[in-house]
């Protein structure tokens, strides 16, 4: 319960976030991590929908729980 309401309060970087963490957000699958993983750096959280790593429903979902540092 801890972690879940650290992460309420904190975003995720999805620069940093292990798999695991990734897989926490909304409509997040193991694949889609493995993916966001694997196109690592990002410059800002839109680059999500650019490079066609998820769709505009689930960055909408996700984008206030996450951010780049």
């Amino acid at each position: 319960e801890n972690a879940q309401s650290l992460r309420l309060n904190a975003q995720l970087n999805i620069n940093t976030a292990s798999q695991e963490e990734l897989e926490g957000l909304p409509e997040i699958g193991s694949k889609t991590a493995a993916k966001i993983i694997s196109n690592r750096p990002y410059q800002n959280t839109s680059e999500l929908l650019s490079k066609k790593i998820v769709g505009q429903k689930v960055y909408e979902q996700i984008k206030d729980q996450i951010s780049v540092w």
